[in-house]
């Protein structure tokens, strides 16, 4: 039991302690940063793969785990001893020990030793660092090892830097320093309200008011008592750009989402009017013709449905499982409170 951290290196360490007993106390009794020095000695040194088992011992002995550690890693930056008191209770592989020494000579460092142990997932969050928008590292509390949200900030940083909704890197550096996850959705929120949507083709001078900013959109949402004024989804869509929203001002007034497909393709995907009733299909048809003239190519369906239509019914057999279990739902579904005439 007492080898039972030592894993593979097990047998070597019974053998040295075999060769000189004394050296039981050192290598079972040390402190965490201590024992990972050892592992990495044992890894990594080369004296250590061609070194007697006598000669070893000794040499262990004689030497400070610290001294250990720079025979092995001559390059190491000197916080790696405070990272190897997070490397956990068993001793690591040699891919793990150099990748550790890596992150600590990288801008990852402070989110190394800021970690609670330094887990295989959370060294490839580390890893992935280097290649990140460097302000995520600041963030590193909340994204806690899931390298998907890292890479998820990374994304919303350069598109909000891209779009100039985000303040200089040193303000939003000290934003986003040990902030929480719900403080970092606030952060992106904040920022996408900051977006104005790309403009249409031609102005809007008809009864069709486009709407560009989030603000704008959420005002929208009050006053017509829907979920566009708390709804994230939609506030995303727009300052994204994968849809655009209008708000209808004819004699029925109707708040009006029209997604964005490919090939410039667009179709009214929410038509509804206050507090999500019902506008007819004459308001539909008014607003379709309107949208036509600010040069937007209008379609009844976006393209994917569209395809499964065709395809889905004739062809049912032919089609992968998981597409066939998915098509009658993207073939049929339609949002649940609002209503578009088809």
């Amino acid at each position: 039991m007492l080898l039972a951290p030592w894993g593979d290196l097990a047998g070597q360490i019974m053998q040295m302690m075999r060769a000189n007993p004394a050296l039981m106390r050192r290598l079972v009794c040390s402190p965490p940063a201590a024992f990972h020095a050892y592992g990495i000695y044992l890894r990594l040194a080369p004296l250590a793969q061609t070194e007697q088992y006598i000669g070893l011992a000794e040499y262990l002995l004689a030497s400070r785990p610290r001294d250990l550690l720079r025979d092995a890693l001559p390059q190491a930056d000197a916080a790696l001893w405070r990272a190897l008191a997070l490397a956990g209770p068993r001793v690591r592989s040699a891919d793990d020990y150099r990748r550790i020494d890596a992150i600590m000579r990288s801008p990852a460092r402070g989110a190394a030793l800021a970690s609670d142990e330094l887990t295989p997932g959370r060294l490839e969050v580390l890893e992935a660092f280097g290649k990140l928008d460097p302000l995520v590292g600041a963030a590193h509390t909340t994204l806690d090892g899931n390298r998907e949200r890292a890479e998820a900030l990374h994304t919303a940083l350069v598109f909000l830097r891209q779009v100039g909704a985000l303040e200089d890197d040193r303000a939003a550096e000290r934003a986003l320093q040990g902030i929480s996850s719900q403080g970092l959705s606030t952060f992106v929120t904040r920022r996408l309200c900051r977006v104005q949507a790309p403009p249409l083709p031609h102005p809007a001078n008809g009864c069709l008011r486009h709407i560009r900013s989030v603000t704008a959109l959420k005002h929208l949402g009050r006053r017509f008592r829907n979920c566009l004024a708390t709804g994230p989804c939609y506030a995303i869509a727009l300052a994204t750009g994968s849809t655009r929203f209008f708000e209808w001002t004819g004699e029925v007034p109707a708040a009006v989402a029209v997604e964005v497909g490919p090939g410039g393709l667009h179709y009214i995907s929410e038509l509804a009017g206050e507090g999500n009733q019902d506008v007819g299909p004459g308001v539909q048809a008014l607003i379709e013709a309107e949208l036509r003239g600010l040069g937007l190519l209008i379609v009844p369906l976006p393209p994917v449905r569209a395809m499964y239509c065709l395809i889905y019914d004739v062809a049912h057999d032919l089609l992968p499982i998981d597409v066939a279990a998915t098509a009658p739902a993207v073939k049929w579904g339609l949002s649940a409170s609002w209503k578009v005439y088809r």
